[in-house]
């Protein structure tokens, strides 16, 4: 190929999307991996993603995320090039091992950090799944990879179209289904699903019949979760706690910072070096945002809420009914409803 920087060598894996290599890369005579789409038109959406993965992630320097090197663009050909890591994917891993409580935290925290310091540069990764998590078996170190659905820390209306592939581990913001923007926090509640597949060994809808798409959105917006320490008896309950409130339906009721999330998973950590065991203990006591987040829950309309829920009940049974709503303008009408 014109303009070689690289010269690929064993084809790693293969998707319906995109092959994966390992290869020399000249300028800095090393191997790397090269990742590259296999739709090569010019308007390809695996092609823009991949752009969009070095983008994101080529500023990022940290030990528990994948560096990315290179993007080298050739006619309408696109390769992204990024550092070789001796590792295999999470969720391959759970499915062969088992996770020690130990090893367990200290993953945990690990991941914690680098998403820390994906939100401290003003990113969302926004699919922290087992899949785009690498793990080396020996070390147990681990690294964030595949930010091609990343981006800046604005919030957006969510939109199930653009994650239609990875329904298992969105969070509820993300399904567009309910009236709340998707901020940073849809990262803690997708971490909360990958560390309870760590501790379970399974997704925490697989008791469900959850074979459509929409039946797995209801499960996010409404089921709730039954926590680790209830599948898995070896589950200390104060981790399961943790777990528990990243796995909040609503973002407000998640962990607000990495930093907090790090603090009580070091201490169950320091816990059960000391003492062997790890006692229950209020979470979140140092969990402080440095965003200025303003609340998307409605206070104050409980009794409307409930008026309209029992109305809508008591319709899906059959019973026709008309609702009307009246008040001055601005007091809040559409905002009610919306929220219904």
């Amino acid at each position: 190929m014109r303009d070689q920087r690289f010269k690929k060598e064993n084809l790693l894996h293969k998707s319906d999307y995109y092959k994966i290599h390992t290869a020399l890369y000249f300028s800095e005579d090393k191997k790397v991996i090269v990742k590259e789409p296999l739709d090569i038109s010019p308007n390809s959406l695996t092609a823009a993603r991949l752009i969009n993965e070095f983008e994101m992630g080529k500023t990022l320097r940290h030990d528990n995320i994948i560096r990315y090197i290179d993007l080298v663009q050739q006619d309408a050909q696109v390769f992204l090039v990024s550092e070789y890591f001796e590792s295999m994917p999470l969720d391959a891993y759970i499915a062969e091992n088992d996770f020690e409580i130990e090893d367990f935290l200290t993953i945990a925290r690990q991941l914690t950090e680098a998403i820390s310091e994906i939100h401290r540069n003003n990113r969302i990764h926004q699919l922290i799944t087992p899949s785009n998590i690498l793990i080396n078996p020996e070390t147990k170190q681990v690294k964030i990879a595949d930010f091609g659905r990343a981006t800046y820390n604005y919030e957006t209306k969510g939109d199930i179209n653009h994650f239609i592939n990875s329904v298992p581990c969105i969070s509820p913001e993300q399904t567009g289904r309910m009236n709340r923007m998707v901020d940073y926090r849809t990262d803690f509640y997708s971490l909360g699903i990958t560390l309870y597949q760590m501790l379970t060994g399974r997704l925490p809808f697989d008791d469900r019949d959850t074979a459509d798409t929409l039946e797995l959105v209801h499960c996010h917006l409404a089921i709730p979760v039954t926590p680790p320490h209830h599948l898995n008896t070896c589950t200390p309950e104060a981790v399961s706690q943790i777990v528990m409130k990243l796995l909040a339906k609503t973002a407000e009721e998640r962990y607000q910072s990495a930093h907090g999330l790090k603090i009580d998973l070091s201490r169950c950590l320091d816990q059960l070096r000391s003492t062997g065991t790890i006692e229950p203990f209020p979470l979140g006591q140092q969990d402080f945002t440095q965003h200025l987040r303003i609340s998307q829950k409605i206070y104050g309309r409980e009794l409307e809420i409930q008026t309209l829920l029992a109305a809508f009940e008591r319709t899906s049974a059959g019973r026709a009914e008309l609702m009307l709503e009246a008040g001055y303008s601005g007091i809040g009408k559409t905002m009610l409803v919306h929220e219904v």
